[in-house]
């Protein structure tokens, strides 16, 4: 009924009920929280962290025989691992437990990852047996890539670019990448699937262009086709992340449309794209690279079409003018061939401005939102990395792919050519040397990236949803613009708004039409931001001040003007006082064992850090630092540790690196000795910030 008489609600019935279907096919077995001792069969997929002593995979349970059940995966912390690939089988015996996470504001969401990436459950290896060693050819092929990789300079750059793998990143590498707004050029996506798809099509319309005059549809759909199963085999050794599979789906509509002659729109084709997406995966709204993937997308697509049209009206306007101008026919062909190209190079230098400065500031609004983090020079580097990855590197390292792969499948097969094998091609990373060097200048600008000022800034929830807030008032001001502007007819406006809209359509100009609505937008959106930011503030005060009004008064601390009359109400004095001091408590979850932070006038005193486990991971980076980002907390004066355990020290060392001018406060000899001067004792410490006091009551 809702299909035929209301096909809108029908739609959002249908969506909530298929994201039910397969949220119960891979979740249904979680019945209790309790973690569990089981025994089971499983699949390597891949490695996901290595750290000193222990490493995290993701396995597939090959013992899962219910057909209600999804295929999901496990992600297994595994001590004291031996040398593990994936492809191989192990009998695990495992301590799982369901993937229930901590919860702090601004914190990274674990759970909502592990639902992104279908992960069912984890836990910790206890035994495990390898039953078979023989992974998959891929596996195989992936392994002996990433062994060739490894030798080079910037092989972890490339183990990304083409295998999508980014375990090779260093924490100093995926720094440079945030500060400079470029980790989206190693994240294999639309723009990655482009160049191949295009790259593969020049050389097989070169390749077959002689029997183009005899068939030429089967020509044109070999020339399309082949390109589309290369696009394919790349995003299927990147594992289809979301983007990928954006960019795969988008390939396929435009090849199959142009094969038939059947006309799309791009919106279309994006629309198609974005539905396919999510039924074949609902949780992808869970990943934050859906939504800067569309979003740059639909970007791109905006200024494309816009430029475009833009650009064939110009050409052919200046044509006409030349055709008018030049009275010498002989120098006509000449000159229009010189000024087209002329004008395409303009246009082009135009588009990818456009392109780029409107890129910068949606996703900047977005990487906000998800990250708290603005990188500042993303624009202008972008502006150099985009089109070196789009024309060299990409290219270029797609290509010694390819060559590789021939040497690999010539030794797999035994193949000999002139009595001699090809394993020295096979094991030797001279073949990506050419890639290599593409990569340094790409790798000297990140490592200069640390010499930028204000290369990476923090930005707090407020901060962000303001960013946020302003940006949308900028759109929705452009879509009115473009209504405004907007020559075609709207029956269901009046006369009378027609007429308006005439009026207001000669009275301004698109560019101040366009720039006033963003202001107006921008300074309500201002204004409602410092009245949303101030009366509540006012409000929690006030009683608080009128019942310490009348002790500051007598203590001398608050001066009353002779002129005014001591038998007014407190609240009238209220702008006579000092600023009031707000303050509050937040308890942190660490899992086992604390964190506390007290919030001071914008400043911060951290009680216990909670824990550290391995090289890498931290509650001080997980969950302390993002919690103080969110909350616009950059000052922190102090840092008390209870004792000198891991779950309550474990991240002391990364805060004070952090937080280099806060004080420690602890009895521990051994963070004495680490700390030196900064330390102070806990014994007869006493502390008075605003309205708060800070006393060691006992010392252990």
């Amino acid at each position: 009924m809702c299909f035929k008489k209301a096909p809108f609600i029908s739609g959002i019935m249908m969506s909530l009920s298929w994201l039910s279907i397969v949220f119960h096919g891979f979740y249904s077995h979680q019945t209790t929280a309790k973690p569990t001792q089981q025994i089971f069969r499983a699949e390597i997929v891949s490695l996901v962290n290595q750290n000193r002593d222990w490493i995290s995979v993701d396995v597939k349970n090959l013992e899962q025989t219910s057909a209600s059940k999804l295929q999901g995966y496990y992600r297994l912390n595994w001590n004291s691992a031996p040398d593990v690939k994936p492809g191989q089988v192990w009998q695990f015996s495992a301590r799982m437990k369901s993937i229930s996470a901590i919860a702090n504001q601004g914190g990274f969401n674990q759970q909502k990852y592990f639902i992104s990436r279908h992960i069912i459950g984890r836990g910790s290896v206890r035994r495990a047996e390898l039953i078979q060693d023989n992974p998959a050819l891929v596996h195989q092929f992936k392994s002996d890539l990433v062994v060739v990789l490894s030798k080079l300079a910037n092989g972890d750059v490339l183990q990304a670019l083409l295998l999508g793998q980014k375990t090779a990143l260093s924490d100093e590498r995926w720094r440079h990448l945030r500060q400079t707004g470029s980790g989206h050029l190693i994240a294999i996506s639309g723009l990655h699937l482009s160049v191949v798809f295009g790259l593969f099509w020049v050389i097989f319309s070169k390749l077959c262009k002689p029997f183009a005059q005899h068939n030429y549809f089967a020509y044109r759909a070999v020339t399309l086709l082949l390109p589309l199963v290369m696009a394919f085999i790349y995003g299927y050794l990147a594992g289809f992340p979301v983007a990928t599979t954006r960019a795969i789906i988008m390939l396929f509509m435009v090849v199959v449309l142009s094969v038939f002659n059947q006309h799309a729109s791009v919106w279309d084709r994006l629309l198609y794209a974005l539905f396919a997406v999510l039924v074949i995966d609902p949780f992808a709204i869970l990943s934050s690279g859906f939504y800067l993937s569309f979003c740059a997308l639909a970007i791109i697509l905006l200024v494309a079409t816009g430029r475009g049209a833009e650009m064939r009206s110009t050409l052919e306007s200046d044509k006409q003018l030349d055709q008018a101008s030049v009275t010498n026919p002989t120098n006509l062909a000449a000159s229009e061939n010189a000024h087209v190209i002329w004008r395409k190079v303009k246009h082009y230098g135009m588009a990818l401005w456009a392109i780029q400065w409107r890129l910068a500031l949606v996703l900047a609004a977005v990487q906000a939102l998800l990250f708290s983090t603005v990188s500042v020079h993303s624009m202008w580097l972008n502006m150099l990395f985009v089109p070196w990855f789009s024309l060299l590197v990409i290219p270029v390292a797609i290509l010694t792919l390819c060559v590789w792969a021939m040497f690999w499948f010539i030794n797999l097969l035994g193949i000999r050519i002139f009595g001699h094998d090809l394993v020295s091609w096979h094991e030797s990373a001279e073949l990506f040397a050419i890639a290599d060097a593409l990569l340094m200048p790409f790798s000297a600008l990140l490592h200069y990236s640390d010499y930028l000022p204000y290369a990476l800034l923090t930005v707090s929830e407020r901060q962000a949803g303001l960013l946020v807030l302003i940006l949308v008032i900028a759109v929705s001001g452009y879509l009115i613009k473009q209504l405004l502007l907007s020559q075609l007819a709207i029956p269901w406006i009046s006369l009378a708004r027609q007429q308006l809209f005439t009026a207001v359509r000669r009275l301004y100009s698109r560019k101040t039409l366009g720039v006033a609505a963003v202001l107006v937008g921008s300074a309500g959106m201002l204004l409602a931001f410092i009245l949303t930011n101030t009366l509540p503030i006012l409000v929690a005060a006030e009683p608080a001040i009128k019942s310490n009004l009348s002790d500051k008064l007598e203590s001398g601390e608050y001066k009353l003007s002779p002129s005014v009359n001591s038998k007014l109400h407190p609240s009238e004095f209220i702008a006579e006082s000092k600023p009031f001091s707000d303050w509050q408590l937040h308890v942190l979850d660490v899992g086992q064992g604390s964190a506390l932070v007290f919030e001071i006038d914008a400043q911060a005193v951290i009680y216990d850090t909670g824990a550290k486990y391995g090289d890498s991971f931290t509650y001080a980076d997980r969950v302390i630092v993002p919690f103080l980002n969110a909350r616009g907390l950059s000052h922190v004066s102090h840092i008390f540790i209870s004792h000198n355990d891991n779950d309550h020290a474990g991240g002391l060392a990364r805060l004070a690196m952090l937080y280099p001018q806060a004080k420690i406060i602890a009895d521990d000899e051994s963070i004495k000795a680490d700390f030196g001067k900064r330390v102070s004792p806990c014994s007869g410490f006493n502390w008075q910030f605003a309205q708060l006091t800070f006393s060691a009551l006992q010392t252990l």
